[in-house]
Order: structure tokens, then C-alpha cells, then sequence
């Protein structure tokens, strides 16, 4: 069985060319929808219907659109 990679927040935010506001070397593993996400997991926030759920999430870190980041 191959074993999945760990990727640092900054490789991530380097291949897809987003600002990292946060911890360069946290380990991400897996990604998550924000509701399910946990400790070692990225989520991501597309649809501002879904906002109120960002402040009980437990994601190592989430993208935001820079007008989120904002608010």
C-alpha cells in the first residue's frame, strides 16, 4: 500500500499561488469539507452560505477568498 504525503502549508500555498497567513511548517495530510475537517487537514471556504461554519472548524488551516479573509 503507498502512503499518502504530507505536504507543509508553505508547499501548498506555493503550488497554488495563495498568500499564507499562518504557520509555514504545519503538516497537512488530507483535505476536508469544513464541518468534518481536524487537526492535520485543510478546508476550504468557496460559498459564503457556509460561513458560520469557519469559527467551530477544526481544520489545520483553510483558504479563503481574499473578500472572506476580510471579514
Amino acid at each position: 500500500m503507498k502512503q499518502a504525503r504530507s505536504y507543509t502549508l508553505a508547499e501548498i500555498a506555493s503550488l497554488l499561488d495563495l498568500r499564507l497567513v499562518g504557520d509555514d511548517d504545519c503538516l497537512i495530510h488530507g483535505l476536508s469539507t469544513l464541518a468534518a475537517a481536524g487537526p492535520g487537514q485543510i478546508s476550504f471556504l468557496s460559498n459564503p452560505g457556509y460561513s458560520k461554519q469557519l469559527a467551530a472548524c477544526q481544520a489545520s488551516a483553510v483558504i479563503l477568498s481574499e473578500k472572506a479573509s476580510e471579514q
